[in-house]
């Protein structure tokens, strides 16, 4: 997703999936700043949850 405010468009956030390729579906999603450090912790929760389930 972009942003701008009347300037150049900017990333505003980045979606992250978690994926199962065997089955062919979407487990996870989580929103995050498109940052990477933001992003490996978006895998690490998206991994914890998937454990609990």
């Amino acid at each position: 997703m972009t942003g701008a405010n009347g300037d150049r468009p900017f990333f505003a956030y980045s979606t992250n999936y978690l994926v199962d390729l065997d089955n062919a579906i979407i487990v996870d999603v989580e929103a995050t700043a498109p940052i990477r450090q933001a992003e490996v912790g978006a895998v690490r929760d998206m991994l914890v949850r998937t454990r609990h389930r």
